[in-house]
């Protein structure tokens, strides 16, 4: 009798533990990368298909290959939520031929929008290509 009370027990504590720990995540996205782009200006991904999700309340998020090939982790700050999104989506700035993730956008009712912070290699680039404006090439996720 003691050895099942226990055991209800180890059972009720690792279900909690592990909703918790699932709670904080969010369900992968995917997303068709028709480019090469650089995450927090330390790791270039190829052009591919991707899969995107944050991975705890503080905003790390996760950029893997479809393939289970490369994956990235970036810490990003909240930019904030706005209107209802039918679709998540991840914006870059474009400079010249360089592609830098700034932001994921998630879908749904609370529509989090996570922000990547400018990296230096980044700032290296807004230097070489100053005769030239800032673009942000925004893409959908896929159906």
């Amino acid at each position: 009798m003691r050895l099942r009370k226990l055991l209800v027990i180890g059972v009720s504590t690792l279900c909690g533990i592990l909703t918790v720990s699932l709670g904080a995540q969010s369900l992968p996205t995917r997303f068709n990368v028709p480019f090469e782009f650089s995450v927090s200006g330390k790791t270039t991904m190829p052009a591919g298909e991707y899969s995107v999700r944050t991975l705890d309340g503080n905003g790390l998020l996760e950029i893997q290959a479809a393939d289970g090939g490369k994956t990235a982790f970036t810490l990003t700050h909240n930019g904030g939520t706005s209107a209802l999104r039918d679709s998540a989506k991840l914006a870059f700035h474009r400079y010249g031929k360089q592609y830098f993730l700034a932001e994921y956008s998630e879908r749904g009712s609370q529509n989090e929008c996570y922000e990547l912070p400018e990296s230096k290699a980044e700032r290296e680039a807004v230097k070489i290509a100053s005769a030239r404006t800032l673009e942000t090439v925004t893409l959908v996720a896929m159906r």
